[in-house]
């Protein structure tokens, strides 16, 4: 079964929806989710695929990908959505008297899940890749 706009918005929703609900993104994940739309077309841009709109991707813009691509597709897509999620936060701490919020660590936590993020992303890049080389060769002894 291929891979879907609305399976790829659940799995990002279930990973982030504290942080998108937090940013006062929409945690919707039916397949129109306009918050996860740039995320999913990036992240489909950067494993190779090439969506009809620049904007948005779609179930057929996905029946390219291969399963063996699922996880680090969604994986690139997440990474992308906490950028989205760190650029609609705008919660700082407030003091009221005896009573005080540290809204921050909401931006601090995001900050620290996209460097963990980028660090395995970078990692995906630069994993070994190893081929078996058979030779079927005769040594000769010329002397």
């Amino acid at each position: 079964m291929a891979l879907t706009r609305a399976n790829a918005e659940t799995i990002l929703v279930n990973r982030l929806s504290g942080l998108l609900a937090g940013a006062g993104m929409a945690v919707t994940y039916t397949g129109a989710n306009a918050d996860l739309a740039e995320p999913l077309t990036w992240a489909a841009r950067r494993i190779g695929l090439s969506p009809a709109s620049p904007t948005t991707v779609a179930d057929s813009d996905l029946s390219g990908l291969g399963e063996a691509d699922y996880d680090d597709y969604l994986d690139l897509a997440e990474y992308r959505t906490l950028k989205s999620i760190q650029g609609h936060l705008a919660l700082v701490d407030v003091t009221a008297g005896p009573r005080a919020e540290k809204l921050s660590q909401l931006a601090s936590q995001v900050q620290a899940m996209l460097d963990a993020r980028k660090e395995h992303i970078e990692g995906l890049a630069d994993a070994p890749s190893y081929v078996y080389v058979s030779l079927d060769m005769v040594d000769y002894d010329f002397t």
